[in-house]
């Protein structure tokens, strides 16, 4: 979830083996393991968090994401629910481009 909206829905072993929204690899990439010789940060999401309040128009995560497939339209329209597989799906205003390349 981002900003109490869904982003990606399904099993713990369909989200893992197959990221698709940008928030969900964003955040999964952004994981540290437990390395006490390796504490490199690896992955940080960029931008400001927007407001709960007053959460940005169009897509919540627009102002950060950084996917391929985000154009002017994830600023102006509400994501919608895109099927991955069968109890797999992402809310987005694009097919990312991980999607695109599954189907």
């Amino acid at each position: 979830m981002y900003l109490g909206h869904f982003v990606e829905f399904g099993s713990t072993t369909q989200i893992f083996n197959n990221l698709t929204h940008p928030y969900t690899i964003a955040l999964l990439t952004s994981r540290s393991e437990i390395n006490l010789n390796d504490q490199e940060i690896k992955f940080v999401i960029r931008g400001e968090v927007p407001s709960p309040i007053r959460p940005p128009p169009g897509c919540a995560f627009n102002p950060r994401c950084s996917s391929d497939a985000r154009t002017k339209e994830c600023e102006m329209k509400m994501p919608h629910m895109i099927k991955i597989e069968e109890g797999h799906y992402i809310w987005c205003v694009n097919n990312p481009p991980s999607l695109r390349k599954n189907g």
